[in-house]
């Protein structure tokens, strides 16, 4: 008696680009328009920020830029679509630094054509920064890794300092180096770096550790810290008018 075959399961593929703002789940790639029902300045890990609530029929997502106290356009009430990486914080889904486009209507109520103001801010947010993560630590990696990478940033990782040297030959925009490294260790390590690139550094310590000098070091954190502060920081060292304003001053043991 001839057995019948049992059909291959399917592959499950990638989650298609979300369009419903009530169905959106971390690490969903989304697409959404709804209209803004709310505004709030914030400060995230002593960085500025802000944060647009967008709401359709189905739900609310909030739209968050950091190192901005607020966007250009973007007011309440207005129709508005926006495109990104979710994620969750405090249990709600957000949308970090996302791309918009503003519909505003005219004095008919008619939809006017679409605006795309998300390239042309006063401080826009590059699509593919890069971030060099040097860490001997293996869950540090890992989790920027995953982390960063959710929120559309290119991720190099070494776990040396001569892997990290041998990393800022792609260019990184800002380097997150643990001054406890395998093979170097110290304030030093910075020096050596700045001498090969011109990336802002923001250096991780553990607790107890020396204090960097800020003219080192852009930043630096104290372990453990919050993702949300050092996705603050990497804003803030990256706006020269935010340094000039002292938000991205180096604070010593701030988490």
């Amino acid at each position: 008696m001839a057995q019948l075959e049992r059909p291959a399961a399917a592959s499950a593929g990638p989650r298609p680009v979300v369009s419903a703002i009530g169905e959106i789940q971390p690490q969903d790639r989304v697409a959404v328009t709804g209209v803004i029902r709310a505004f709030a300045a914030l400060s995230i890990g002593g960085c500025p920020a802000c944060r647009y609530t967008l709401a359709d029929a189905t739900g609310e997502v909030d739209l968050m830029f950091l190192g901005r106290i607020a966007i250009r356009g973007l007011e309440q009430g207005w129709r508005c679509g926006a495109r990104g990486t979710a994620a969750a914080r405090d249990g709600r889904m957000v949308i970090w630094n996302p791309r918009y486009q503003l519909y505003p209507a005219d004095a008919a109520g008619q939809r006017r054509g679409i605006q795309d103001h998300s390239r042309h801010d006063d401080h826009p947010r590059r699509a593919a920064d890069r971030v060099l993560v040097a860490t001997g630590d293996r869950s540090i990696r890992s989790a920027l890794k995953a982390n960063l990478e959710a929120r559309g940033f290119r991720v190099d990782l070494a776990a040396t300092g001569s892997a990290a040297m041998a990393r800022t030959a792609r260019s990184p925009d800002v380097i997150i180096l643990d001054l406890d490294l395998p093979d170097v260790t110290g304030a030093g390590t910075v020096r050596l770096i700045r001498s090969r690139c011109d990336a802002k550094i923001i250096v991780i310590t553990g607790q107890g550790s020396a204090t960097v000098p800020a003219a080192d070091a852009d930043d630096h954190l104290g372990k453990p810290f919050r993702i949300d502060t050092l996705l603050g920081r990497i804003r803030a060292v990256q706006l020269p008018w935010a340094q000039a304003a002292g938000v991205a001053a180096v604070r010593p043991g701030t988490r």
